[in-house]
């Protein structure tokens, strides 16, 4: 698309983008609906009103917020699973009897 444009002289920004990719408006669509689209296409852009487009949204986006969001719950669940192997396997020595004991 992109070249075509340039060869007829028209280098404009506007007349290189493909209509027909998919977008999204952040006033009117949840981030979570266009979940799947940006799965299937690797990318989403961003459209504000007057279908302006702003943005852009990847799957590497997608990625670092998850990472973000679900990195506390990861590491308190390797916690819990190192403490109940250490409670099962008796590994805590004199410390669980000296817990225990008060």
């Amino acid at each position: 698309m992109f070249g075509q444009c340039f060869r007829m002289g028209r280098a404009e920004l506007e007349a290189a983008i493909d209509e027909t990719l998919t977008t999204f408006d952040l006033h009117t669509r949840p981030l979570l609906e266009v979940i799947p689209g940006i799965i299937k296409h690797g990318y989403v852009l961003i459209r504000r009103p007057k279908n302006k487009i702003t943005g852009i949204v990847t799957k590497k986006d997608l990625g670092r917020q998850l990472l973000d969001l679900a990195s506390p719950f990861v590491l308190l669940g390797e916690i819990e699973h190192g403490l109940r192997a250490l409670i099962e396997n008796g590994d805590m020595g004199g410390s669980w009897r000296a817990c225990s004991a008060r």
